[in-house]
């Protein structure tokens, strides 16, 4: 399963949820599912009259492709993307591999607390792109982004905020349990997807709300879960309302037209 979420400030919001299929005789990639997303929400921001080039798309090393980043080109979208070690990169004339790279020295860099290295960079299917290298505990990484006037803390800012899509991640799996989901039919396991993540949107919203009130200010949305099931079960509710509803594209906008 992947999904296009949107981040805003401390609130993840995802707009779009897709089965990557390993079965079948068609099987669709990750960074060919995503550029679908992204060319289906851009119809859909244009037709509101918002631009997709003050949005920033930010991936682990599951999405780098040519066609994902030429996309992103195309929109507008600068794409921060973490790179693998075995990639190879042109930097001034000379070609290195990125493990190389990330051996080089750290400086301090400007806005951050900690040291990183930004090099000017090209590669064959990726085409010119800025790498930043960064220290994590004792591990080095870097990414790539397309956006070549960023300064390196920008990047580094803006792809920390895959710590909180990472949480989403996690919330979806631990609490609402969607690798546990077991339906033969696509359909059905779509709607229950579609389902987990609405749920997830009303618990967020739920737990917000709690925070308005001193007592419940360090609330979680674990602890609101579990005091939900001391009424009722949530997952059980799940399993048994909503997921044979048909929907021709598995998003959450046509999954509430069709409740």
């Amino acid at each position: 399963v992947i999904a296009l979420v949107l981040v805003i400030g401390d609130r993840v919001i995802p707009l779009d949820v897709r089965i990557a299929s390993k079965q079948g005789r068609i099987k669709l990639t990750k960074p060919v599912l995503a550029e679908r997303m992204l060319l289906d929400w851009e119809a859909q921001w244009k037709q509101r009259r918002l631009s997709l080039c003050s949005v920033k798309l930010v991936a682990d090393s599951w999405y780098p492709s040519k066609d994902l980043l030429a996309l992103c080109r195309e929109l507008e979208v600068e794409a921060i993307t973490e790179g693998k070690a075995s990639y190879s990169f042109t930097v001034d004339g000379e070609k290195v591999k990125a493990a190389e790279l990330k051996k080089r020295p750290l400086t301090a860099c400007w806005g951050e607390s900690g040291a990183a290295l930004r090099i000017r960079a090209y590669h064959p299917s990726f085409g010119e792109v800025v790498l930043v290298v960064f220290a994590q505990g004792t591990k080095r990484r870097y990414v790539m982004a397309t956006g070549l006037h960023r300064r390196a803390h920008e990047v580094l800012r803006t792809y920390s905020q895959r710590a909180q899509i990472e949480a989403f991640w996690k919330r979806l799996k631990s609490i609402l349990q969607i690798a546990k989901i077991r339906l033969p039919d696509p359909t059905a396991f779509r709607g229950a997807l579609v389902c987990r993540v609405l749920t997830y949107l009303l618990v967020d919203e739920l737990t917000r709300r709690l925070h308005r009130y001193p007592a419940f200010r360090k609330v979680t949305m674990e602890h609101t879960i579990q005091l939900c099931q001391r009424f009722s079960s949530i997952l059980d509710w799940i399993e048994e309302h909503f997921h044979n509803v048909k929907i021709e594209k598995p998003n959450i906008v046509n999954y509430l037209k069709a409740i």
